[in-house]
């Protein structure tokens, strides 16, 4: 326990001291999962280009997800290029994020990128830190693009002024046999 000094008051107040539950002095900003579950930290590395190996050029950044009760890393997903303004988001019970990164260019013309580079707005399973279904959105309108029901059974969007629902629950099983095969 520790004594601080609670102003107004003349009286000194004993409160539970302050833990620390993360240590990285590269950490650039955080975001709980609305349920609490989870803890989003943003980690700054270097990349070396678009192939993914480690060298001096280019900065991408990791997504470490700490399990709240244990204060561990639960998992990682890994070499995200952007993460200004909030562009990642958890679903509301925390088993998924979204992340949203600027459109890629190939660096000459007529090239292709793969679609792992190519489609920038991401959904990745936080249990396993794998990317679990991808889309090419061109800018970051209404974010979060993609939302979904509280019970996570639905995910929205709107787009051009249509709103579609997926049914998640149809998706969720082919994300899981995925995730299983690798």
């Amino acid at each position: 326990m520790e004594t601080v000094e609670l102003i107004p008051s003349d009286t000194p107040k004993t409160v539970p001291s302050i833990e620390t539950i993360y240590t990285n002095k590269d950490a650039q900003t955080f975001q709980y999962s609305p349920c609490g579950r989870y803890l989003a930290v943003v980690v700054p590395i270097t990349v070396d280009d678009d192939s993914g190996k480690v060298g001096p050029s280019v900065k991408r950044f990791n997504i470490e997800i700490l399990d709240t009760a244990t204060h561990k890393i639960h998992s990682t997903i890994p070499g995200i290029r952007n993460v200004e303004d909030g562009a990642f988001y958890f679903s509301p019970q925390g088993n998924y994020m979204l992340t949203f990164e600027p459109a890629a260019k190939p660096k000459n013309e007529g090239d292709v990128l793969p679609p792992m580079i190519s489609n920038n707005l991401k959904i990745w399973s936080t249990d396993t830190g794998k990317l679990a279904l991808y889309f090419k959105r061109p800018v970051r309108q209404c974010w979060p693009a993609y939302r979904w029901t509280e019970d996570e059974k639905y995910l929205v969007r709107l787009s051009g002024g249509q709103i579609a629902l997926w049914h998640w629950h149809h998706w969720a099983p082919i994300i899981a046999e995925h995730d299983a095969e690798e």
